[in-house]
């Protein structure tokens, strides 16, 4: 009984369906069902069957055939109506307790309630998937217009504001070498007579004023500035497991190409990482998702570290010169600190429009 009752669960078998019953069946329903099938499995009445069926076969079989046909065929059906009765009574003796039918009904429950979880977790999964091909289908042309037309925007207005200081520049440095040049002309003669309309062109020519001053350093300006696409993951830092750039690397692409991955600095509880992606499309996807679960892994060998996963946060330094980290724009301390204002409020608006 016991390998019966272990195929009986590992099989999954359905014990009210062997009786023909409900699940909610009496007791004295379960006993007459029992009967009923008793009657016409139990090995003594399939023996006066069987020996009926062999005597007809044995008189039409030719004589050709060994005798011991019918007995194999007899042996066989006699197996087979012996499980099947078993199997029976088994179900029988399980439904009749009533520890055990509470037993058997809480494992069938537990194995649908398992079933329903795994069709929902499915069903989460090809919605999120879904969702994420049609966000990429009709969203991913027009937003990287529009991230473009803002970084040329930004370049415009940058290239006109530089153009602008230049100007200025020259204009002071002229103004200078003018001055210069009439300081260092000879004096008149105390006997010349000046008129009042010369005397007062003199005296308006040689006021100066601060703006007569050139700046300390002609103006330098940096190189076109590169867009980057970095943010700064944080993970928890457990022991035993070694996350570096290539098992960091392998999670995060799955929200598209990265370039680069930075190990920054850890403590007891948690680590961080610089993740530097190639395009706006996977930067933003990977800003949006919501590391408290790690469903967008199922099925790849990294779900499991994907689960330390906590957060993903954008970058201060996205926009830089190429080539360089330092935001050094000019020589002057003021040019610079109106530069890396209006470059910052062109970068906050780039990154609000995209999200």
């Amino acid at each position: 009984m016991d390998s019966l009752v272990r195929k009986i669960i590992k099989d999954n078998v359905n014990l009210y369906g062997v009786l023909g019953v409900d699940k909610s069946a009496s007791l004295q329903e379960i006993r007459r069902a029992y009967r009923k099938q008793a009657l016409i499995h139990h090995p003594d009445k399939q023996t006066s069957r069987n020996k009926t069926t062999t005597s007809l076969q044995s008189s039409s079989l030719s004589s050709s055939y060994s005798s011991s046909s019918p007995s194999l065929l007899s042996s066989s059906s006699n197996a087979l109506d012996n499980s099947q009765f078993d199997l029976i009574l088994t179900s029988f003796q399980i439904l009749s307790d009533e520890l055990l039918r509470q037993q058997y009904d809480t494992l069938i429950d537990a194995r649908a309630q398992r079933g329903q979880r795994q069709r929902n977790v499915n069903d989460l999964i090809s919605k999120f998937q879904n969702d994420l091909l049609n966000a990429e289908k009709g969203l991913g042309k027009k937003r990287y217009t529009n991230i473009e037309l803002l970084r040329q925007d930004g370049l415009k207005r940058m290239r006109l504001h530089e153009e602008k200081i230049l100007n200025n520049s020259n204009k002071q440095h002229k103004a200078t070498t003018a001055t210069e040049n009439r300081l260092s002309s000879p004096s008149p003669s105390p006997s010349t007579s000046l008129s009042p309309s010369s005397t007062a062109t003199t005296t308006t020519k040689s006021t100066t004023t601060i703006d007569d001053f050139p700046l300390p350093s002609m103006l330098q300006f940096p190189p076109p500035m590169e867009q980057r696409f970095c943010a700064i993951l944080k993970y928890k830092n457990k022991e035993g497991v070694n996350m570096d750039e290539s098992v960091l690397g392998e999670i995060m692409e799955i929200f598209g190409p990265i370039k680069k991955v930075t190990l920054l600095t850890s403590d007891d509880r948690y680590a961080y990482a610089t993740i530097e992606y190639i395009n706006s499309s996977s930067f933003h996807k990977a800003l949006k998702y919501d590391y408290s679960t790690s469903l967008a892994w199922d099925g790849t060998r990294v779900k499991k570290l994907a689960s330390l996963l906590r957060s993903l946060v954008k970058s201060n330094d996205n926009l830089r010169e190429e080539g360089t980290t330092e935001k050094s724009w000019t020589n002057s301390t003021i040019v610079n600190k109106v530069l890396e204002n209006y470059v910052g409020s062109v970068s906050d608006n780039t990154a609000s429009s995209t999200a």
